[in-house]
């Protein structure tokens, strides 16, 4: 168990607020897996400098996720492609659901969302 898991007990919790010595976060990804990250940061806020880098509005950003890791994710962008095989906590911030990794399930919602151009 590392340092960052051993401050979770479930869900997403800050290590700030548990006092963790190792100024990471954990977040759950379900069925035993864990994620740890620096403190105040997860994919919602990598994905805001993506946009700032490239002048991007939220609405400009397409996000595709699948387990409890996604959620920040998920609740920050309003465009949230949910795959077909994926975790229940996310389903109240998506705005489509797609099909399975294995039926090409980015490919299919991509399509259907009018994101591929023709020459695709």
């Amino acid at each position: 168990m590392t340092a960052c898991s051993a401050w979770r007990t479930s869900g997403r919790r800050s290590s700030k607020e548990e006092g963790s010595p190792t100024g990471k976060e954990a977040a759950d990804r379900g069925e035993g897996f864990y994620e740890c990250v620096p403190e105040g940061f997860t994919k919602a806020t990598a994905i805001d400098v993506v946009l700032e880098t490239y002048g991007l509005t939220l609405e400009d950003a397409y996000v595709f996720g699948d387990s409890t890791n996604d959620i920040a994710m998920f609740e920050h962008v309003p465009n949230a492609v949910l795959m077909g095989k994926h975790s229940p906590e996310l389903e109240p911030y998506a705005s489509f659901l797609t099909k399975n990794v294995e039926q090409d399930g980015i490919w299919y919602a991509m399509e259907k969302l009018g994101l591929l151009s023709e020459e695709v």
